[in-house]
């Protein structure tokens, strides 16, 4: 996340940056909230897992599309599905 950061502060828009970073932020965020949601149904509640895996998935979905591919430590979903 540092690095992604330091890679929009490149930008010589401030205002471009300001919203790149807030983007960055609230998918941070959200990211941040589903987990804690898992974590909670996994330790208390089982019949809400699933719900809270989405939740989560959802969240890394939405971060893989705008971090850049060389910060992105794991393979994005969309190229696990055309590995054989």
């Amino acid at each position: 996340v540092v690095k992604e950061y330091a890679a929009i502060a490149g930008d010589v828009h401030s205002h471009i940056l300001a919203a790149s970073m807030e983007r960055l932020g609230k998918h941070i965020d959200a990211l941040d909230k589903a987990m804690a949601s898992l974590e909670e149904a996994l330790e208390t509640c089982p019949q809400k897992t699933i719900a809270a895996m989405a939740e989560t998935r959802k969240a890394v979905d939405d971060l893989e599309r705008i971090v850049d591919d060389g910060v992105w430590p794991l393979p994005k979903y969309r190229e696990m599905m055309f590995i054989y």
